[in-house]
């Protein structure tokens, strides 16, 4: 009844206010590990604790984001030490949001670049820990599952500048342009990645390797400046 539905959304508020604090604690932890001052602390939680906007939209909303960006995060952090829990949990959160796969990218790259003998048989853990997550949740979810993906391939949004050239495009009549959209912005993502990498200081590292942090910063960058949808 309505009383079952009430508890519902308040208990799923609870979970998102508990990843919430979690992101801003693992936040902090990955600037404590790697020197940074009070004042660089303090910037963190501006941006990410006490921003308006974050609490308003990941906390009073209760987004599904902020849960998979915590696991995405732990599961990052980590990568380097604990590589099957850590696949685990980065499987978790792309069973959530597929786009925060990208995390996962950013941990096998910083495993495979801190080299070791065993770095072969880390990314191997990682995959299977993620594979123990993932292969369960579509089976139980269903083909159906992708639905929404597909249909989303063929859609730009209003903040894409993928928008405005479909358009324009579109009245030139040149509509076919739209099947290019998704394979241009692969390759536009992966010329911004690689642009960003090359520009990014390379003291902002992280604990799941030394390219942990940087690698996600970077792929989430290039994806947000450049996914059509």
């Amino acid at each position: 009844g309505g009383g079952s539905l009430r508890l519902s959304v308040w208990l799923w508020s609870l979970v998102c206010a508990a990843a919430f604090v979690a992101v801003a604690v693992l936040i902090d932890r990955v600037l404590v590990a790697h020197g940074a001052d009070d004042a660089g602390r303090v910037r963190a939680a501006l941006l990410w604790a006490v921003n308006p906007l974050l609490l308003g939209q990941l906390v009073l909303g209760a987004h599904l984001d902020v849960v998979a960006v915590a696991l995405a995060l732990a599961g990052l952090l980590a990568a380097g030490r604990w590589p099957w829990p850590a696949g685990m949990l980065l499987g978790a959160a792309a069973a959530l949001k597929a786009p925060y796969a990208v995390f996962a990218v950013a941990a096998l790259v910083a495993v495979w670049r801190a080299g070791g003998d065993q770095r072969g048989r880390r990314v191997a853990s990682g995959v299977l820990g993620a594979a123990l997550v993932l292969a369960p949740a579509y089976a139980t979810a269903g083909p159906h599952v992708f639905d929404q993906a597909r249909r989303a391939g063929a859609f730009t949004s209003l903040a894409s500048p993928w928008h405005g050239v479909v358009n324009l495009l579109g009245w030139a009549g040149a509509g076919w342009v739209r099947e290019l959209v998704v394979p241009l912005a692969l390759v536009v993502a992966a010329l911004v990645a690689v642009r960003l990498w090359r520009g990014f200081d390379a003291a902002v590292t992280g604990t799941g390797g030394p390219d942990g942090v940087r690698g996600a910063v970077v792929l989430t960058l290039a994806w947000v400046l450049c996914a059509p949808y």
